[in-house]
């Protein structure tokens, strides 16, 4: 299985955490405070999920990117390039 980061734990990416959790698929959670803020929410979510920072998450092999489309800038700024690994982008302006 390859390795899972998520960058924002919103609803969406809370719910898709959850989904992996279930099937206890290892992931990496992350939002823009930091791991510790995470710490209460990944706990509820299995011993398969974890958080990290923004960073980690988005040096997994498929980087699932689910943040408010006024702070997707912010959350994708100063990240290396995704160098042809799989990024999906739940995203939406509307």
């Amino acid at each position: 299985m390859n390795s899972i980061g998520i960058i924002g734990a919103g609803n969406i990416g809370r719910a898709f955490a959850t989904a992996l959790g279930r099937n206890n698929i290892r992931s990496t959670l992350s939002n823009s405070r930091g791991p510790e803020s995470l710490r209460d929410l990944v706990a509820g979510l299995g011993p398969s999920i974890e958080a990290g920072t923004r960073e980690e998450a988005a040096s997994k092999d498929i980087v699932f990117v689910a943040v408010n489309w006024s702070k997707l800038p912010a959350a994708l700024n100063g990240l290396p390039d995704f160098g042809g690994r799989i990024v999906i982008d739940v995203n939406n302006p509307i």
